[in-house]
């Protein structure tokens, strides 16, 4: 064989070696061009099997979430890490099942979670708690090096005070030939912050805290003794408390109605509370309240909300009501008259109406009849009816979790040897003193007899 021909030969062995070296050194960096996408596993779907039970155990509590700057860098990264490996057919590093998991985690664990920009966006959206996102991801590109997730939930509550922080951190060493392994670590680190969340004792026993709301006075289990009028064994109220108003959203309202329904309950009363509630809901409530008030005894009904008054008469403001024109409130409020003549037509021997609704209402700005706060009305002989703040003002919406009139009304509630009238005097001093004079809450009343929440020791 000539030796042009012997080293021909030998070139072409050389370019294929140079070649399949050349191959070889790619596929140790360069990801498969089949993504393991395809096969992508719910998160929860492997909670479960990892044993986790996911439940809603925190069912009264609304969370809103904050991404730190941590997060929001994270998020980019992905879809940057994303847009790069579009280039050769792969679809890895989608940050949608790593989102959709942590929201997945916390829904199954609050009532409602919602995304929030800072805590006065939590606090316009009645959030009770939030949680700080924190997020950091590495991804690693060649065979040897680790993809990295970390997540951290920082739970603080509206008054900014720390709750605890849940963490988790999962990795995955890249194989050679080298291989995408983000998409078999995001289930790892979501299956950790579930687990961690679930086995936090501390977290669960402030969240815990946090659902039962504010300390309150022990009382007595004679629940006979803490009334002069009336047939102990029966007394009913009706909470009502709405905040997530599309339009002027207000912080405590919801609040405000679960405290008064937990005091309530522990001063013997009968309690239907309603949350956020629409048109429908209320106007069947207040209707329930009347026929149950037909069998005797004290009835109460206490609402925080939105209200407003219009030629004279006060309505309270549903959520989800549609108010253009002055002419929609008469058929999308509820008549605030109706409700004393439903408790009065009952017959029954005392009724309770407490309104903390006289905020600055958004819906009357452009009505030519509508005055601020609520108009003046007639307690009904046997009745009593507290306001916020005097008719015609407006009351100020609290910066922590209760209004601020609520607040110092569950304070002095049952105080033992009070009554009614004695209660609510010592509210209206202690709201004028922390407004500067600028709230001064009002009463009518057309009781005969006395009230006690709780009558003595």
């Amino acid at each position: 064989m000539p030796a042009q021909q012997v080293f021909g030969r030998i070139a072409k062995c050389v370019t294929l070696l140079a070649i399949l070296c050349i191959v070889l050194l790619v596929s140790g960096c360069v990801p498969p061009k089949e993504s393991t996408y395809q096969t992508y596993e719910d998160p929860l779907e492997l909670i479960g099997k990892s044993g986790v039970n996911p439940t809603a155990q925190y069912q009264s509590l609304k969370l809103g979430v904050i991404y730190s700057p941590n997060a929001e860098n994270a998020m980019t990264y992905l879809d940057q890490s994303r847009q790069q490996y579009a280039a050769w057919g792969l679809n890895s590093y989608d940050k949608e099942p790593l989102i959709n998991g942590i929201k997945k985690i916390l829904v199954n664990r609050f009532n409602e979670v919602e995304q929030v920009m800072n805590l006065d966006d939590a606090m316009n959206k009645s959030c009770n708690l939030v949680m700080i996102l924190d997020m950091k991801i590495t991804a690693g590109q060649t065979s040897g090096n680790d993809t990295i997730i970390m997540i951290a939930g920082i739970f603080m509550d509206m008054d900014s005070s720390i709750l605890g922080n849940v963490k988790s951190e999962a990795r995955k060493r890249i194989p050679w030939p080298a291989t995408l392994v983000y998409d078999d670590v995001v289930p790892e680190a979501l299956k950790g912050f579930a687990t961690n969340f679930d086995q936090s004792a501390p977290l669960a026993a402030k969240l815990a805290d946090l659902e039962r709301g504010p300390e309150l006075a022990p009382v007595p289990q004679d629940a006979a003794r803490y009334m002069a009028t009336g047939d102990p064994r029966q007394r009913f109220a009706l909470v009502i408390g709405n905040s997530s108003y599309k339009t002027g959203p207000l912080r405590n309202p919801v609040n405000d109605a679960s405290d008064m329904a937990r005091r309530l309950k522990e001063a013997g009363f009968n309690v239907t509370l309603l949350k956020n509630a629409n048109q429908r809901l209320m106007e069947d409530a207040v209707h329930r309240l009347g026929t149950s008030l037909r069998k005797g005894g004290v009835g109460l009904f206490f609402y925080a909300g939105h209200a407003m008054q219009v030629d004279g008469s006060n309505y309270l403001i549903p959520i989800g009501a549609k108010i253009r024109s002055e002419s929609d409130i008469r058929y999308e409020a509820v008549d605030l008259g109706r409700i004393l003549g439903k408790m009065e037509d009952a017959g029954n021997s005392l009724n309770i109406v407490v309104l903390d609704a006289c905020r600055n209402n958004p819906f009357a700005r452009s009505f030519r009849s509508a005055a601020k706060g609520l108009a003046i009305m007639d307690a009904p002989t046997g009745s009593l009816i507290a306001y916020s703040t005097s008719p015609g003002d407006v009351a100020e919406d609290g910066t922590g979790r209760n209004g601020t009139y609520t607040k110092y009304l569950l304070r002095h509630l049952m105080t033992p040897g009070l009554t009614i009238e004695d209660v609510l005097k010592r509210v209206r001093i202690d709201v004028s003193q922390e407004t500067n004079g600028r709230q001064i809450p009002w009463e009518s009343s057309s009781l005969t007899g006395y009230f006690y929440f709780r009558k003595d020791e």
